[in-house]
């Protein structure tokens, strides 16, 4: 099962130019201003390198998840009932095989 799938957001593509979080988050004390460098470092190469043009940058972290065949359950948030279609239309990405242990056929 992967809890958090989408990094606290920063898998979301909305914190791309953020270094720090307000110290009243709990994402505060997990990514510091270092790991934040080097977190957007690693993003903004998958971004250039892995994301295809026509998948968002969430949807990508949903699916890398659900190829791996001992992820049988991801757990994205969402805030949108708009966040929760997206989210579960990975499941109709091809990057998602049609032969995972836990696909609805």
């Amino acid at each position: 099962m992967a809890r958090v799938p989408l990094a606290s957001g920063l898998l979301s593509g909305r914190y791309q130019n953020v270094t720090s979080f307000d110290k009243s988050e709990a994402r505060a004390t997990k990514y510091d201003a270092p790991t934040m460098t080097r977190m957007q470092q690693e993003i903004r190469e998958i971004m250039q390198n892995e994301l295809p043009p026509e998948i968002s940058l969430s949807q990508y972290a949903l699916a890398w998840y659900l190829k791996h065949p001992t992820v049988t359950c991801v757990i994205p948030g969402c805030k949108t009932p708009e966040q929760a279609w997206i989210n579960a239309s990975v499941g109709d990405l091809p990057l998602v095989d049609d032969d995972h242990l836990q696909a609805w056929k």
